[in-house]
């Protein structure tokens, strides 16, 4: 049993005296937490695709009970700003420049494009017209055909474009940045409308961070002030402002009647505002007013989804929170530790898998009451890429790991001083870049899971070579 606690170089072991079992409490396993950065939810097959500071891409069925399908996972130092939903196709979008369609099926690239303007800070899809809003002023356009293919851009504004919203008809674009919205036509590319919102104090700028394009020509737009502001789409007017938030109002989230608003950031509470019908100088008017608000993480939130009557959230403190809205309640999903965080072999060895390296433990030893623990190996992944998956065989001896490009076999010796570990080479085509890696009980064979669903299975010879014994065919 691990558990994920405060760094503490401490092995607690307990024994079970009925069942002689041996229960060894890991306290120097810490993980980095991995903040959510952002959330797309597609209503054609009920997935929610969130991102993670890691650059990774957990893929959610939220049919019914949540739960997590497949994971991307993400490359070193790489980033995801945004994601979006064309019809089946996931998009993701980042510092890198490049709008990268994803094969959901082999968890790989089938498109890479370009945009001008360097890094991407937004997504928005209408139909099958995509919007990427980037960091040199740029918006460009394309098209989901049977690719996605660049179309235009439109004229280049100054400063960055944090966000940006098709309005319902798709006919218009409104954009945030800093200290403005715009309003653009998307047929000619042209801005039509420059809103500038108002300062707080003179020398402190004021930044849009979300935006929504409502019916009737009403545009939301969240600010680094903690404002929610309303504007008139038609005229090119602010009509209303709330102070939502203290500072920071990261994200935002509309119903599908556009009746209710959602907003979060900084300060860990999301808020609701409601449309509501009231009297004012003898004549009925709509009004957004505050009515309901839920403290449901610790930290910022950075995300919002709002999929009928179920409210998405995430940010820094990893938590997926699904929140049932009426009756209220909510249930939290903790960051899922990839396969294999740890795994304790017959001779008292641990193997910690982390982000783009491998620990090997020697435990202590409960009949000589010893809690002492030695590092016996700590191993980089070639070239720091992540390890999607690991495994060190019940005997102590092999080990092996995958990355999204190679695949590495090692024998393992743990009784030399210092610990010896010897690459081995395999020659078996099918020994490939697996998502899973599984050894038999008595460490001579193993089960490679691929990507496309197959299982290779292998023996393991006497000469610590491996013979492909068979595919097994999981879709069938």
């Amino acid at each position: 049993m691990v558990e994920n606690r405060e760094k503490s170089e401490e092995n607690v072991m307990e024994v079970d005296r009925k069942n002689l079992s041996h229960l060894h409490t890991v306290r120097f396993y810490s993980l980095p937490p991995r903040g959510i950065t952002c959330m797309a939810y597609n209503a054609a097959d009920r997935r929610l695709a969130l991102s993670r500071s890691d650059a990774s891409i957990e893929l959610w069925n939220v049919e019914g009970t949540p739960y997590m399908e497949r994971v991307i996972f993400g490359a070193q130092n790489a980033s995801i700003e945004t994601l979006a939903w064309v019809n089946e196709c996931l998009l993701s979008a980042g510092l890198s420049g490049e709008i990268v369609c994803w094969n959901l099926k082999t968890l790989e690239p089938q498109q890479s494009l370009m945009v001008t303007g360097t890094s991407i800070w937004c997504l928005d899809v209408h139909k099958d017209k995509v919007a990427a809003g980037t960091e040199e002023g740029y918006i460009n356009i394309c098209r989901m055909e049977e690719m996605l293919v660049y179309e235009r851009t439109f004229d280049k504004q100054e400063g960055r474009i944090l966000c940006c919203k098709f309005s319902p008809s798709g006919d218009f674009l409104a954009t945030g940045s800093v200290g403005t919205v715009r309003v653009w036509n998307v047929e000619n590319g042209h801005a039509l409308h420059r809103m500038t919102l108002s300062r707080i104090g003179l020398k402190t700028e004021i930044v849009v961070w979300a935006i929504q394009y409502l019916p009737d020509d009403v545009i939301v737009a969240a600010d680094s002030a903690g404002r929610v502001v309303f504007f008139d789409g038609k005229l090119g007017s602010q009509t209303e402002s709330y102070q939502a938030l203290k500072t920071n109002a990261l994200c935002l989230a509309v119903n599908e009647d556009a009746t209710k608003i959602f907003v979060s950031g900084t300060e860990p509470v999301i808020r609701t505002y409601t449309l509501t019908t009231m009297k004012k100088d003898s004549q009925m008017v709509k009004k957004w007013v505050k009515s309901i608000e839920k403290y449901l993480h610790s930290h910022d939130v950075k995300a919002l989804s709002l999929v009928g009557n179920v409210l998405f959230s995430g940010g820094v403190d990893s938590h997926l929170v699904v929140s049932n809205l009426s009756p209220f309640s909510s249930t939290k999903f903790a960051p899922l530790l990839r396969p294999t965080c740890g795994e304790a072999t017959e001779n008292r060895l641990l193997l910690l898998k982390y982000f783009n390296h491998l620990e090997i433990w020697q435990l202590g030893s409960v009949q000589e009451h010893s809690h002492d623990l030695q590092k016996l190996l700590e191993l980089q992944s070639r070239d720091t890429e992540a390890i999607i998956s690991s495994a060190l065989a019940p005997s102590g001896e092999i080990l092996i790991y995958s990355t999204d490009t190679l695949i590495k076999l090692f024998h393992f010796d743990s009784k030399t001083k210092p610990a010896l570990l010897t690459p081995l080479k395999v020659t078996s085509p099918q020994f490939s870049p697996s998502l899973g890696v599984v050894f038999s009980q008595d460490s001579k064979m193993i089960f490679l899971v691929k990507n496309t669903g197959q299982v290779d299975v292998f023996s393991i010879t006497s000469q610590m070579d491996l013979d492909h014994i068979q595919t097994i065919e999981t879709h069938k």
